[in-house]
């Protein structure tokens, strides 16, 4: 049941990633943004997306959110890092001081939507 919950809190992260960036896509054909914005854009999306995900899990497994929620972020963190380095030439190429930054606040994403997600699922 727990790793039914983990996917079930992956795949809600992945479709909500997929269509916040098919999204700022579509409007990004119409409007001119500047490319920094777009990165902040994007990483708020994929935090969206972790919480969403920890949610899911939280709710489906109706306890230790902490946990559920934690594991969703780091998995999906660690998602993206093996398809970033495929991109840009090893992990050489995305390692950095911001990175840590990206993995800490998406295991807090994570843990934050898995809270949620037990806590509101147990009170209805």
């Amino acid at each position: 049941m727990f790793i039914l919950a983990i996917f079930a809190g992956l795949v809600y992260a992945w479709v909500v990633l997929a269509v916040g960036c098919l999204s700022m896509a579509i409007v990004s054909l119409f409007l001119d943004f500047h490319q920094e914005f777009m990165a902040v854009i994007l990483t708020w999306i994929s935090y969206a997306a972790v919480i969403i995900g920890g949610f899911v899990a939280g709710k489906r497994y109706k306890r230790r959110g902490i946990i559920v929620g934690g594991t969703v972020g780091m998995v999906y963190i660690l998602a993206i890092l093996a398809i970033g380095s495929l991109g840009a030439g090893g992990m050489e190429g995305i390692a950095s001081t911001g990175m840590l930054e990206r993995i800490a606040l998406s295991l807090l994403a994570g843990v934050l939507g898995g809270v949620l997600g037990v806590n509101l699922s147990s009170s209805s």
